[in-house]
C-alpha cells in the first residue's frame, strides 16, 4: 500500500511539473512568434515527453530495459487511445490536418516503428541504432520548423504570460528539476511493485507508468480541443510519438544500451504501430461520427491494457 501511495505521489509530481514545463514553453514560443503547428509538433511535444525521457533514462540506468521500452511504447498508444480520443470527445471536431503531414511526418512515424522492431530483433537496442533514430527525428524536427515560416502563432491562455520572461524561464527550469525528482520516485516504486507482486516490469511500464507520463499530453489535448486549437493538438500527438521513439528511447539507449527480456515487446510494438495507423482515420471521419471514433479509441485502449496484462 505504501509503494502504491508513493508511486501515485511520484506520478502526480510528474503531471504537475510537466504542466509547468508545457505552459512556460508555450509562453516562450508565443513571445518569439513560433507557428501553432510547430509549437505542438516540437516545443510542446518535447515538453510533454520530458516525463517519458526522465523515466526512461532512470529506468535504463537501473537496468530495467523492459520498463523503459514499455513506458515509451505504452505512452505512444496512450497518446492515441487517450489524448486523441479526449480531443475528439471534448471538441466534437476532427483535428485539422495539413496534406504535407501525410507526405513527411506521418510516413516517418510509421518508419520509426518499423526500424525499432528491426533493431530489437536481437533483443538489444545498440548505441549506433539509437543514434540512427535520434538523428532522423532531430533532422525532421528542424525541417518542419523551416517548412512553416508563414504561420501565425495562436495565443496561449496561460496566466504565465502576465509574468516577465525571466520568471517564465525560471518556471521552466524548476519544472524540469521537479520532473527529474518525480520520475526517479515513479520508477523506483514501479519497479518495487513489479518485483514485489510478481508482475513483469513490462506490464507496469505499458500501463501505470505509461498512463502517468502521458497525462500531460492528454491534458494539453483537452485544453487545445476546448480552445479550438486543433493544429496544436495533432502536432502534439505526432510530435510526441516521434520524440518518444527518436529522442526518449534513443537517448536512454545511448546512455546505456537497452536489453529487452520480455517476450511481449513484439506485441507492444505492433500495437503502437497500429495506433499510429489509426491516426489517419481522424482525417477521414465525418463530423457526425467524430465522437463515436473517440469512444472507439478509448475502447481500443482499454482492450490494449487488458491484452498487455495477459500477454
Amino acid at each position: 500500500m505504501i509503494d502504491f501511495l508513493l508511486l501515485a505521489v511520484g506520478l502526480v509530481g510528474v503531471v504537475v511539473s510537466a504542466w509547468l514545463v508545457v505552459r512556460s514553453a508555450i509562453d516562450i514560443a508565443n513571445r518569439f512568434g513560433v507557428p501553432p503547428y510547430v509549437v505542438g509538433f516540437t516545443l510542446v511535444a518535447f515538453g510533454t515527453s520530458l516525463p517519458e525521457l526522465l523515466v526512461s533514462v532512470v529506468s535504463t540506468l537501473r537496468g530495467s530495459g523492459d520498463l523503459c521500452l514499455g513506458n515509451v511504447l505504452g505512452s505512444n498508444v496512450a497518446n492515441v487511445g487517450l489524448a486523441l480520443a479526449a480531443s475528439l470527445l471534448f471538441s466534437g471536431l476532427a483535428p485539422k490536418f495539413e496534406k504535407r503531414i501525410f507526405k513527411l511526418e506521418y510516413p516517418v512515424l510509421i518508419l520509426a516503428h518499423v526500424l525499432l522492431y528491426a533493431f530489437l530483433m536481437d533483443g538489444v537496442l545498440a548505441r549506433i541504432e539509437a543514434f540512427v533514430l535520434f538523428a532522423g527525428v532531430i533532422s525532421l524536427m528542424a525541417f518542419v520548423y523551416q517548412a512553416h515560416p508563414s504561420d501565425v502563432p495562436e495565443e496561449s491562455s496561460s496566466p504565465l504570460l502576465k509574468s516577465g520572461l525571466p520568471i517564465v524561464c525560471l518556471t521552466l527550469l524548476l519544472g524540469c528539476g521537479l520532473l527529474y525528482f518525480s520520475s526517479e520516485v515513479s520508477v523506483h516504486y514501479a519497479v518495487s511493485l513489479a518485483r514485489g507482486m510478481g508482475i513483469s516490469e513490462r506490464v507496469i511500464g505499458v500501463t501505470v507508468v505509461a498512463i502517468g507520463t502521458s497525462l500531460p499530453e492528454v491534458a494539453t489535448c483537452i485544453i487545445a480541443a476546448i480552445d479550438g486549437h486543433h493544429r496544436v493538438s495533432i502536432g502534439l500527438i505526432l510530435g510526441s510519438n516521434l520524440i518518444n521513439l527518436g529522442c526518449v528511447l534513443a537517448v536512454a539507449s545511448l546512455i546505456n544500451p537497452i536489453v529487452v527480456q520480455s517476450s511481449g515487446m513484439n506485441f507492444d510494438i505492433a500495437f503502437a504501430l497500429g495506433a499510429s495507423v489509426v491516426i489517419i482515420l481522424t482525417a477521414m471521419v465525418k463530423k457526425q461520427a467524430v465522437r463515436f471514433l473517440g469512444i472507439g479509441l478509448l475502447l481500443g485502449y482499454v482492450s490494449y491494457l487488458y491484452l498487455s496484462a495477459s500477454t
